[in-house]
């Protein structure tokens, strides 16, 4: 990237109301109505909430009691906080030179760290500067349970680039207690941190000289960095009158100082113990998460609460900062993105086929590799090899890292570059395509899972935002053959040709036998072929033999409307496992949203119609006569372990109130979300194997059925050296779904082919000569083949020869 661009992202970033992330721990709470919940804090300095394990969201009252509100409400607060303090942030960068070189991020600097305490909290450790003094800057530092100082962090960082000595000055006793800066008002966190960081850096002026702290001469302080006494907010149930950890600028929360001729503007401050109670030295981690943001990094962890991945564990700027014991006595090191825009390393890019070998850890060798999208140089892969070593050691796993950018510097600049969940601009493609902080020993590859290759079509597959130079959304630079050597070294192979996707026939049956033949032609560079089979048996030709289940609603009929959304509580209504927002009882059975707001409800998870074609009936009503309702109804289906898939539907109520759906899924489990625009009501959802249609159906007179799920079909894949197969001895009356695909060298294969489908002749068996010299092949009536010999059969009707056979 150009040294101009780098500049800019940094110059962009360098003033910001950041905060470290919550520490991703969990808590069991009793709720006022008995009820225990697991929560999880979530949030910032700016606002903080809690949530439990199926994402409803808690606030913790003037009380201490946990209550339940509104998730959309707390994002939105949550968001319109951040929007006002990084408009401050825009306005700021706009008047310093973007893209003006600054020198800051190399050779020695030094760092002021301010010491500070209130009336009734005091430093726990006997001797806070000599402690703090080691901390931030001894080699080595190993005390508390450390791997290194801050100062070791940032030269390992920057490969011995940029070496930082910090001065350490303190204590100051401030003049009110801690709770006077860290109390919450209203929505807001914090009240007066921005006092305590005023106050402190006047108290300083006496034994400090500020021009020091100017790193790029632009006559003012590039940051000051307080440690508080005690603990900080951002551990859950916190004490809500202490404050966050963050960092940001005095000028938009009273204004900036000017002492020693220069001005004293950014700011971060950190707690001196972890947790939420005892005397445990808080590890380095915090102090180098806000520091990075004086470097010109933004978070990378969820800044508006959906709760997304971002970088997970994997970086400093998200919840790496609490590696090692959970208090970040070894933070996450520098990823190879944020190395680059610091100018410490200059990515490979790879572009035509490239065999990469002995790839060293990131950690100790300036190593990475980047793949653009040819179509916007703003998107890209960058590739770096995680080891358990220097400040990576407390990593959850290890291999070859691949981070997804979408660089925009308006997202950057705002610092929300991972607040979109369809749009997470800097994060991981995980190798098990699970995003969370309990899987990521398989989000490297190999990694637990042994996954060795990331291509178009496979499952997570090298997906892009925007499109490439072929109008897909797809990197088309193949990563394959990804090794793992005992001493942590990768090797793999980027930009392979692909192999070409070979095109299968529609199938040929044999004469005389229940099989058919499908063919394809020859793939250059292919050793063998697999073929994919799906059977799909024949679903019920009686919608009232083909229900797979059905629900009344009767549990949520009352005499008058109710006011308690019972989304929490399904299970109490004969609902277990489902879920919603904005559900209550009525005297029209269950309601769904109110007169002014929106609800939806999601089923249970259940086993997919052995047909793998189903059909859901819905029966509503109006909430206001002669008002249709519109909506979106959305099925969710994959296998096991897999990440969903999702299909959508509209739909529009009337008074009819009847409306029928037809889906086909070939995967093993599916949900569904109806999802109304306003307020309805629902008495009535079937599900059906097979496709039916309305006139087909009567939602009232169907029954439930007791047999329960039945599973898809089987799905088999079969291996040849040639470019045709013949299967055999199948259910004639079955249909099959197939696919293709060549397989080449070093475990690579081309994509699948195109589905086909094939259906034997309508006699079920096909043209079974009667005066066939072989021993006569026998069949039941469903078309299976059932052998030559009649003796074995047990009783009952049979097709030899084609003719029907009474045993």
């Amino acid at each position: 990237m150009k040294k101009t661009l780098i500049l800019a992202m940094l110059m962009l970033c360098c003033v910001a109301a950041k905060a470290i992330p919550a520490y991703p721990s969990k808590k069991t709470v009793t709720l006022s109505d008995g009820t225990t919940v697991t929560l999880m804090l979530r949030g910032d300095e700016h606002y903080s909430f809690y949530t439990d394990e199926d994402g409803r969201a808690y606030r913790m009252d003037a009380t201490g009691n946990y209550v339940r509100v509104d998730l959309e409400q707390v994002q939105k607060i949550w968001g319109e906080r951040l929007q006002k303090a990084n408009q401050a942030r825009i306005n700021r960068s706009r008047a310093r030179r973007v893209g003006t070189p600054s020198g800051a991020l190399t050779g020695k600097k030094r760092g002021l760290v301010i010491l500070v305490e209130f009336q009734d909290i005091k430093f726990s450790v006997e001797d806070p500067v000599a402690v703090f003094k080691d901390f931030f800057n001894k080699e080595g530092y190993s005390d508390f349970g450390m791997k290194g100082s801050v100062r070791d962090f940032f030269k390992a960082q920057s490969y011995g680039k940029l070496e930082i000595d910090f001065d350490i000055v303190g204590p100051y006793v401030m003049s009110q207690k801690e709770s006077y800066y860290g109390k919450p008002s209203g929505d807001s966190n914090d009240t007066n941190p921005y006092e305590m960081v005023s106050e402190v850096v006047k108290r300083a002026e006496a034994e400090v000289n500020y021009p020091d702290y100017d790193w790029d001469g632009d006559g003012e302080v590039d940051q000051v960095f307080v440690i508080f006494a005690g603990h900080g907010q951002n551990y859950t149930g916190a004490d809500p009158n202490l404050i966050w950890p963050h960092e940001s600028a005095l000028r938009y929360h009273g204004g900036s100082l000017t002492l020693d001729g220069v001005t004293v503007d950014t700011y971060a401050c950190s707690s001196e113990l972890y947790g939420t109670q005892g005397e445990t030295l808080m590890g380095i981690g915090t102090a180098c998460h806000e520091f990075s943001h004086c470097l010109g990094l933004p978070d990378f962890y969820d800044t508006n609460g959906q709760v997304n991945y971002g970088m997970g564990s994997w970086d400093v700027m998200d919840s790496g900062s609490y590696n090692g014991e959970g208090r970040g006595c070894i933070p996450a090191g520098y990823t190879s993105y944020e190395r680059m825009f610091a100018g410490w390393i200059t990515p490979i890019e790879l572009k035509d086929m490239t065999r990469i070998e002995g790839m060293k850890p990131i950690a100790e060798s300036p190593e990475a590799y980047i793949l653009y999208n040819e179509n916007n140089k703003n998107e890209y892969y960058l590739l770096e090899n995680r080891q358990k070593v220097g400040f990576d050691q407390a990593l959850n796993g290890h291999g070859l890292l691949v981070l997804h950018v979408d660089y925009d510097p308006e997202v950057w600049a705002s610092n929300r570059v991972n607040a979109a969940a369809s749009r997470q601009r800097l994060t991981i493609i995980p190798a098990d395509g699970k995003t969370s902080l309990s899987n990521e020993s398989g989000d490297p590859f190999p990694g637990r899972g042994g996954v060795t290759e990331l291509t178009n079509y496979t499952s997570p597959a090298a997906t892009l935002y925007s499109e490439n130079v072929d109008g897909k959304k797809l990197m088309s630079k193949p990563i394959d053959n990804i090794k793992e050597s005992a001493d942590g070294l990768i090797s793999f192979v980027a930009c392979r040709p692909e192999l070409a996707i070979p095109e299968p026939d529609g199938g040929t049956e044999v004469p005389g036998e229940a099989a058919f033949t499908v063919t394809w032609p020859a793939v250059a560079g292919a050793t063998s072929y697999e073929l994919e089979v799906t059977e799909i048996g024949s679903a019920s030709e009686n919608p009232a033999e083909a229900l797979e289940r059905s629900f009344d609603f009767k549990e949520f009929e009352s005499k008058t409307a109710g006011f308690t959304d019972v989304s929490t509580k399904m299970g109490e209504y004969g609902l277990p496992r489902w879920t919603g927002s904005k559900l209550f009882t009525s005297p029209n059975r269950l309601r769904i949203g109110t007169s002014s707001a929106t609800g939806y409800v999601r089923t249970a998870t259940w086993d997919v119609p052995q047909s793998s074609e189903m059909t859901i009936a819905i029966r509503g009503k109006l909430y206001k006569e002669g008002t249709p309702v519109k909506g979106k109804i959305r099925v969710a289906f994959g296998n096991e372990g897999d990440a969903a898939t999702y299909e959508e539907q509209t739909f529009e109520l009337t008074e009819d109130g009847l409306m029928v759906f037809s889906f086909a899924i070939r995967k093993n489990l599916f949900w569904i979300e109806i999802r109304p625009d306003a307020c309805m009501y629902m008495d009535y959802l079937a599900i059906y194997d097979g496709i039916w249609t309305a006139e087909q159906l009567s939602a009232s007179a169907a029954k439930q059925n007791g047999q329960g799920p039945r599973r898809a079909s089987t799905v088999t894949t079969y291996t040849t050296n040639t470019n045709s197969y013949t299967l055999k001895d199948l259910n004639t009356k079955s249909r099959f779904i197939y696919r293709v695909r060549a397989l080449g060298d070093e475990n690579t294969y081309s994509q699948w082919s195109e589905e086909k489908t094939f259906k034997f002749g309508a006699t079920g068996i096909n043209a079974v000569s009667a005066d066939e010299k072989s021993a006569a092949r026998i069949y039941d009536l469903n078309g299976r083949y059932m052998g030559t010999n009649a003796a074995t059969l047990r009783k009952g009707v049979y097709i030899s020869n084609g003719k029907k056979v009474v045993k």
